[in-house]
């Protein structure tokens, strides 16, 4: 309580945090070697004392990314957030030096040089960015990421796993349902989207040579449960989510990286947890290209991300291969 305050306050080692409590003061080691072992903490060499990282005092990954300078990165154990690497230079020239920055002047910032922002003249500058023409009689085109510069205009569904063998520890993160969300959050950023919002639907422009991404997960567990024999029975229930009507993009295809990191998150917030069951899914994913992806020559991708073998059974195995043929009749490559 607030009575302790005086006392955690002034305790060795330890720092006052809330009114209800305190937590162990980090980066209070007095040798160099010492300090740079541990991740939270950096050696400052003018005044040869040991202080904290920025960004490390956040310690959940939707309040880091929304800081700025920082980012939740889970490339390392346990995943953690960061200061980002251009944040790091504090001045116009030594920003532009490096070849992954570029100084905005609109925020007196440095910031990670985005292709999808640069004009044709710094595009093509760019070793790691490609000038893609705007269309069949365009005059006009637009930057991308080199690896996305041969891709055709593309309609792509991300078809997640929210089975429960996700909440195990995968790689370097503790939790993998977790870890996916944040590499697919990671990955969204550097898409070559084409801006349009989710409402656009079937009315989507041909021709851009850029991306629409759809977020469905699928799982489910079977709807009543015996506690007598400690079994589940009938059929299968809570096997697919999208985000509701009024966040992101709303379980549609979406051009807008705003909607799709909102996507993102709720599926984060609103892990399903169940058996690995697809049937309701593949419906889902099948809809979506029907609805709402014109038939203009654009491809259509559908990637499903599973960790196990597929639960299905009975009838939802009927829907299975009625969803497939779907798939298959709008010609959705699937990987």
């Amino acid at each position: 309580g607030q009575g302790s305050a005086p006392l955690c306050d002034g305790a060795v080692g330890r720092v006052v945090v809330t009114a209800g409590g305190c937590a162990v003061k980090k980066c209070t080691q007095t040798s160099r070697a010492e300090c740079v072992a541990d991740p939270y903490c950096e050696w400052v060499l003018n005044a040869t004392t040991c202080v904290q990282k920025p960004c490390t005092e956040v310690m959940a990954e939707l309040p880091c990314n929304k800081k700025a300078g920082c980012h939740w990165n889970p490339s390392i154990s346990p995943a953690m957030c960061v200061e980002k690497p251009c944040a790091k230079l504090k001045d116009e020239g030594t920003c532009n030096a490096d070849g992954g920055c570029t100084w905005d002047k609109t925020k007196d910032t440095c910031v990670e040089k985005n292709c999808n922002t640069l004009d044709r003249c710094a595009c093509v500058e760019d070793a790691k960015c490609f000038w893609k023409a705007g269309g069949s009689g365009k005059a006009t085109g637009s930057c991308v990421l080199g690896i996305y510069g041969e891709c055709p205009t593309l309609d792509v569904v991300l078809l997640v796993t929210g089975s429960k063998s996700m909440s195990q520890s995968f790689g370097h993160h503790p939790q993998g349902f977790y870890a996916l969300m944040e590499v697919l959050g990671d990955w969204i950023v550097g898409l070559p989207l084409n801006g349009e919002s989710a409402s656009v639907g079937a009315a989507s422009q041909a021709g851009t040579g850029k991306m629409r991404v759809a977020v469905v997960q699928f799982s489910g567990h079977p709807e009543f449960y015996s506690a007598a024999t400690n079994t589940w029975s009938g059929p299968i229930v809570d096997s697919v989510a999208v985000s509701p009507v009024g966040v992101g993009a709303a379980g549609r295809l979406s051009g807008m990286p705003s909607e799709l990191s909102a996507d993102i998150n709720w599926h984060e917030n609103n892990y399903l947890e169940g058996g690995t069951y697809i049937a309701r899914g593949l419906k889902r994913a099948a809809t979506i290209f029907s609805s709402s992806s014109p038939v203009d020559g654009r491809k259509r991708v559908l990637i499903i991300i599973a960790d196990g073998k597929l639960e299905d059974t009975g009838s939802d195995k009927d829907i299975m291969v009625q969803a497939r043929q779907t798939l298959d009749g709008l010609s959705v490559q699937t990987f």
